[in-house]
């Protein structure tokens, strides 16, 4: 999609003070596209990053105004300026909107978080990255992709659909001292292209914050994913 087009679809979701109708599309698209794709990095970079920043100006539970920024002076650097507790870092934002029901593992489908293990090992050990972890794992909707997956993952372990939210502070050294199959393990995604993912439960992570309260908020708010 054009970048002029993706600045409009921002544009709209100011003026209409929450999520458009074509914004829910376009997340639904760039977030199931196929994992390294050129549409799908450039989907996260032009759009789901700045559209997160607009949507903390209409309401979140964790962020207040000017706390999360965008990095605008670098793009191949971290996603986000964090500004919290009197700190400033740069952090780079992984969203987990879809949950899954791994049965080699020992992760519930309430708790399951993943990662690229490419991306794990690079955020702990090439390259130390501080990560702001959320999963909002809030779509049921039948009509998208991400809320196919998140009911498919919750009839598997034959419970009812439960919405959830957190948000987490991740450091190098926190991932760093992780063991395998017992903090973390190691699976595959679906054909038709398999990826190795590092698959782990929200948990697990040593600064989660649970806004599930504020789902109901959110969803009158109209910002949540």
């Amino acid at each position: 999609m054009p970048l002029r087009r993706i600045r409009q679809i921002l544009q709209d979701v100011s003026a209409n003070n929450g999520l458009t109708d074509e914004a829910r599309i376009l997340v639904d698209k760039v977030q199931n596209s196929r994992s390294k794709s050129s549409y799908k990095k450039q989907g996260a970079k032009h759009f789901l990053e700045p559209l997160k920043i607009e949507l903390i100006k209409i309401y979140d539970p964790y962020f207040g105004a000017g706390e999360l920024l965008q990095n605008e002076e670098n793009i191949y650097a971290e996603d986000f300026i964090l500004r919290k507790n009197q700190k400033k870092r740069l952090v780079d934002w992984k969203l987990c909107s879809t949950t899954f029901s791994d049965p080699l593992w020992p992760v519930p489908v309430t708790e399951y978080c993943c990662l690229s293990a490419i991306q794990f090992e690079r955020y702990r050990m090439e390259e130390p990255t501080s990560i702001l972890f959320e999963r909002q794992v809030t779509n049921f909707e039948a009509g998208t992709q991400t809320g196919i997956k998140n009911l498919k993952a919750f009839a598997f372990e034959k419970k009812q659909p439960t919405p959830s939210w957190h948000y987490a502070l991740v450091e190098p050294e926190e991932l760093r001292g992780w063991r395998l199959n017992k903090d973390y393990f190691h699976s595959l995604t679906p054909k038709p292209y398999p990826e190795s993912l590092v698959v782990f439960s929200i948990k697990n992570l040593k600064k989660a914050v649970d806004v599930t309260g504020s789902i109901e908020e959110g969803v009158k708010r109209n910002i949540l994913f």
